[in-house]
């Protein structure tokens, strides 16, 4: 166990970029998107905006619960959402079922990037 204990403030850091790419990710394919699902340039970056408002409304509730229950709880949760419903865009053919998996992505990112500041 000793072995990794060097590597734990880089994997960190690594951590705390996965929010940034979020968005960045994304970002380039929102004209893609909006011709493919047939919607306006608003709808489409209502995408964005769903996923940025959920980090902003989650962040205070989750730095209640790391108070309550730590961070490695909220970074475990986190991840899992983040990597389930960043992934879903993959199946997804709705506009609806997108922007929903887009609040679940903000509030996966909200939990681990708090519990990630907190622990750095």
């Amino acid at each position: 166990m000793r072995v990794f204990e060097k590597y734990y403030v880089w994997v960190m850091v690594a951590y705390a970029t996965l929010p940034v790419m979020a968005g960045a990710i994304i970002a380039p394919v929102i004209n893609l998107i909006q011709a493919d699902l047939g919607i306006g340039g608003t709808a489409a970056g209502m995408i964005i905006t769903a996923q940025a408002l959920f980090i902003a409304f989650c962040s205070p509730v989750c730095g209640t619960l790391i108070d309550r229950f730590g961070t490695k709880a909220l970074v475990i949760i986190g991840l899992v959402l983040y990597g389930l419903a960043g992934s879903s865009g993959l199946f997804l053919s709705s506009y609806g079922s997108l922007i929903v998996s887009r609040i679940f992505l903000g509030i996966g990112i909200a939990a681990f990037f708090n519990a990630t500041a907190v622990t750095i």
